[in-house]
């Protein structure tokens, strides 16, 4: 019975350790609730990885010019003429990179939808 006992923590250990090392060979019976759960995410990861890319695009894009707008809002209130002639370049500056940030985020997104 002591040696039943002690030849099966071998092979416990063995097996564990095996699994350790390749754990891409563990059978699902042999996986915990959590693992199961690990690799149903990794698997939809992986069919749904352009959907991910672009959504993330969007949201970069949405957040820069969020930050592009607020950081030029100031431009309502011109005040003085040398205000005025100091503010202008800094809208034609976010104009353009407004116009740069949408063009790079329909760039990425047609680049994603062409693979």
């Amino acid at each position: 019975m002591r040696i039943d006992g002690d030849v099966a923590d071998v092979i416990n250990k063995s097996k564990n350790d095996f699994y350790e090392k390749y754990e891409y060979l563990k059978p699902d019976i042999e996986k915990s609730w959590l693992e199961e759960k690990v690799d149903n995410a990794c698997e939809w990861c992986k069919e749904h990885w352009k959907e991910i890319l672009i959504t993330v695009t969007i949201v970069i894009g949405a957040v820069l010019a969020i930050a592009m707008v607020t950081s030029v809002s100031k431009l309502a209130n011109f005040g003085t003429s040398n205000q005025l002639l100091i503010n202008i370049p800094r809208t034609f500056e976010f104009t353009s990179g407004l116009s740069g940030l949408f063009s790079l985020n329909g760039s990425i997104i047609n680049w994603l939808k062409e693979k």
